[in-house]
């Protein structure tokens, strides 16, 4: 049983890592910036932000939710993100190390942390980055393709698409204006 615990501690500090990469994700998906290009800075000061800054919600509240630079507020966003990515990955801990058990725990864990991305991209920018898209596409195509066979995940292609292609379309013609974006269209893609 105390194995059980330290896989759970294990497996929320993993989470606690994928979030703290998220927020760079959230943060620089739609600004069209690398993510390997450059460090982590301040968007206010550009300081460099040092590894001991950078160590998921602990920084957080050892900075007071300050840049140790310039004082400019941190968002909140950062170590909630963190938090809940970090919980999720330890409800989902994997009872078992079978090849099943570690590949449903990455499945879930990804597309979680996917879909918490476009939640906040989306609300904040009012776009769904094709990086995310094709990214949850490779995801949840390796997914299918080990589980079912070709003609299932075709069909759930074309219909995940011309749903809400049509739907678009058809809002196009009644209101002369595009109802749903490119990027919400390929999540639809990726869905189906």
């Amino acid at each position: 049983m105390t194995n059980n615990y330290i896989f759970v501690v294990f497996s929320f500090l993993f989470g606690l890592c994928i979030g703290s990469f998220l927020n760079a994700v959230i943060f620089r998906l739609p600004r069209k910036v690398s993510l390997s290009a450059s460090r982590s800075h301040c968007p206010s000061c550009d300081k460099l932000i040092y590894w001991y800054e950078n160590i998921p919600v602990i920084s957080y509240l050892f900075l007071r939710g300050r840049c140790s630079g310039c004082k400019t507020k941190i968002s909140a966003q950062y170590p909630l993100v963190e938090m809940t990515v970090g919980l999720f990955a330890a409800l989902i801990t994997p009872t078992s190390f079978t090849t099943n058990a570690l590949w449903s725990y990455f499945f879930f864990l990804t597309v979680f942390a996917s879909f918490l991305a476009i939640v906040i991209i989306d609300l904040r920018h009012k776009l769904i980055p094709n990086g995310i898209n094709a990214y949850l596409f490779i995801v949840l195509f390796l997914t299918v393709v080990l589980m079912k066979p070709w003609p299932f995940w075709v069909s759930g292609l074309a219909i995940g698409a011309l749903i809400p292609i049509s739907v678009t379309y058809f809002f196009y013609l009644l209101k002369g204006q595009i109802g749903l974006g490119g990027g919400d269209i390929k999540l639809w893609a990726v869905l189906g």
